[in-house]
């Protein structure tokens, strides 16, 4: 028997504003009693209203699917031209998808809370040849590689009911082809811009600068803060995904390192990478990291996952906050315009006073280890490590496709020389990450060493000192700064929340938090209180004027 539909004029007047993008005539009326939505308001909707919608009989899913598809083809390539997407699902598989999670929901059937959800892929994530989306980690050597399997966690997205509607564009191969590259730029999917943020990227202030949309796993974030899905996945060694995500308005987290699922996806490294969501909402958030999560790690948690530690509240939580004026971007980094400097540092310090008049514990300043203490012979430690690891890591990924134009790095090398208008265009035209791999091998003592610096630094002098020295739950710290190169040396969990935009040109920026390995317990207990403390995440103006 179906549920009686509530009429519009009962709906209290915040939930008419949320579930609808403007005016009545983006839903159909029956005598005054809703029956269906049409065009959900995509942009602002978290995954989690979206999912009441469809439960409550507001919203099908191939509706949704063909709004997110609509938002996708309005603003990716044309409209504001955010090239957040490399590559778009066939309309026919996934309708025909969504129509048969809208037939199981329909027989009382419903595989979790992301059921008749789309959901976007940082385009190192394998899928199969049949979903019609290629692999190309941003390359034209894959443009046209098959494959007969998907990661590994595609298949779970699948079993719980999601709908992979796009893979998205990034740093290409993870920013491990050259170091000029400007955040977001790949030879297959071009320039990833910011929805926040008119004019594109400026080149001239810096590689963090306020206009730069950050990377590598960019277009994924980008394209939850479009509305071209309500969440994403991507990866991080050092800030690719909790970076761009900050820049984006969302909730991420990268969680602890061999905690997450990398099979069949091109990692550049398993002593660093993870993969980790991106989303509007921590309840959102919690669900995607658990579907992130290998089997083992999983096991771990409650019964109800993540979802134990969503208490709301900062009652009790210990958190560390170092000194914003050590823990910045350098104006050769990002060049400061009017009283950005100043949105950010009172963003910050912001946080400090709302935790603690909500029942939290703040120890500030508290010290960690300067970036340049992660070096090893004139080099961040972490690549260094990397570059013993990567040769065999990308091969590996190489010959676990089907077909593919290149099995080798030399053979990638090759691949790009000779199609240099594409791979090495005026703008970005080296690719000496991949030739100093291949010509300046790292011994396996060169790799321990390296090894050993990051984890003593990150963990021993950093993050593991700070928190016994003063009794912290967390350490926080500034997004706009090295804050993930900590996380990344040390291997633990990062998350970002939302703390504002700035006036110079709205784009929004973050905060930074670090818990120990397997502790992503109390970052979501300090997602959850923040959420409910602080103002809504900020929407795109461009898209909700």
């Amino acid at each position: 028997m179906r549920r009686p539909l509530l009429k519009l004029q009962n709906l209290p007047n915040w939930l008419r504003t949320r579930f609808f993008s403007g005016t009545p005539d983006h839903a159909r009326f029956n005598h005054g009693t809703m029956t269906t939505i049409t065009a959900p308001d995509i942009v602002r909707l978290s995954a989690s209203e979206l999912q009441h919608l469809l439960s409550t009989e507001k919203l099908t899913s191939v509706d949704l699917v063909k709004a997110s598809l609509a938002q996708i083809d309005r603003h990716n390539r044309k409209g504001l031209t955010l090239q957040a997407v490399i590559s778009v699902a066939p309309d026919d598989i996934v309708l025909e998808r969504a129509a048969m999670l809208d037939a199981e929901r329909a027989r009382g059937r419903v595989r979790g809370p992301f059921h008749g959800i789309p959901i976007l892929l940082k385009d190192v994530v394998k899928t199969h040849s049949d979903l019609g989306m290629p692999t190309t980690l941003g390359n034209f050597a894959f443009l046209n590689a098959k494959a007969n399997d998907s990661a590994v966690v595609v298949d779970k997205l699948l079993e719980k009911g999601l709908i992979i509607i796009g893979k998205t564009n990034l740093n290409e191969l993870s920013s491990w082809k050259a170091m000029g590259s400007t955040n977001g730029w790949s030879a297959v999917g071009g320039q990833t811009t910011s929805a926040y943020v008119e004019g594109g990227v400026k080149r001239e202030d810096g590689v963090m600068g306020h206009n730069n949309p950050c990377g590598a796993s960019t277009g994924s974030a980008v394209g939850v803060s479009a509305g071209f899905a309500p969440i994403a996945l991507g990866t991080e060694v050092d800030g690719s995904l909790v970076q761009p995500s900050a820049r984006a308005g969302l909730y991420a987290l990268k969680p602890t390192i061999g905690s997450t699922e990398l099979k069949g996806i091109f990692a550049v490294s398993e002593d660093f990478d993870a993969l980790g969501g991106m989303a509007k909402s921590v309840i959102d958030l919690a669900h995607l990291t658990e579907l992130v999560l290998t089997k083992e790690e999983r096991e771990k948690l409650p019964a109800d996952g993540y979802l134990s530690f969503l208490k709301k509240s900062f009652a009790g939580l210990r958190v560390g906050f170092v000194d914003p004026e050590v823990w910045r971007w350098p104006e050769n980094v990002q060049r400061q315009h009017g009283n950005s400097l100043e949105q950010l540092r009172s963003g910050y310090t912001t946080v400090m006073e709302r935790l603690k008049s909500h029942g939290g514990t703040v120890t500030y300043p508290i010290l960690l280890p300067a970036a340049s203490e992660f070096m090893l012979d004139g080099q961040p430690a972490t690549l260094t490590a990397i570059r013993h690891v990567f040769r065999e890591n990308v091969e590996s990924y190489f010959n676990s496709l089907s077909s593919s134009a290149v099995r080798t790095l030399p053979e990638l090398i090759q691949f790009n020389n000779e199609n240099s208008d594409k791979e090495l265009p005026p703008d970005f035209p080296e690719q000496g990450r991949l030739i100093d791999t291949l010509e300046n091998v790292i011994d396996r003592q060169t790799f321990e060493k390296a090894i050993n610096v990051c984890r003593t630094t990150g963990r021993d002098q950093g993050v593991d000192k700070a928190l016994s020295e003063h009794d912290l739950d967390l350490v926080a710290l500034p997004m706009d700064s090295p804050a993930p190169r900590i996380a990344a040396a040390a291997g633990y969990p990062i998350a970002t929340v939302p703390l504002g935009t700035l006036d110079h040109n709205g784009r929004p920026f973050g905060l930074a938090i670090i818990a120990k390995g397997g502790r992503e317990d109390l970052l979501f207990a300090f997602m959850s209180a923040f959420e409910a403390v602080y103002p809504p995440r900020p929407v795109p103006r461009q898209l909700t004027a």
